[in-house]
């Protein structure tokens, strides 16, 4: 930039810094608080970028291991009996969003047979109904 910047250079400098500030809160509101912690002491979005990148890409080795414990979780994922569905619910789409991130294809169909397998006898009645 130039030693005595213009008034349209100084205000151009100021928005692109404005921008880049609400991208950074967007990012920052946006993101569950697990990740959330991750990135907050990071002041650029290509810093944020960069830690997002290394969490859900990584390199390919790292991304199949973090793919079978996710598929691992999945299939020993149970319903507690003081449970209730909504928290189930909540805990298997959070896990199966997760496998996704990591590029593995999980049908609903899949999904909803793995809660209906795993809700506890109360609800026999109610699944029997679905099926």
């Amino acid at each position: 930039m130039q030693s005595n910047p213009t008034v349209a250079q100084m205000k151009h400098n100021e928005e692109e810094k404005l921008k880049k500030e609400k991208v950074v809160s967007a990012l920052h509101s946006t993101l569950a608080d697990d990740v959330f912690t991750t990135i907050m002491y990071h002041e650029t979005t290509k810093q944020i970028w960069d830690k997002l990148n290394e969490r859900y890409v990584g390199d390919e080795r790292v991304r199949s291991i973090k793919l079978l414990t996710l598929k691992r979780e999945f299939e020993m994922l149970k319903m507690k009996e003081r449970e209730s569905v909504k928290e189930y619910t909540s805990k298997l789409s959070h896990l199966v969003n997760r496998m996704r991130l990591y590029g593995e294809v999980v049908d609903d169909s899949k999904v909803v047979k793995k809660m209906l397998i795993n809700f506890p006898n109360k609800f026999e009645a109610k699944v029997a109904s679905i099926e």
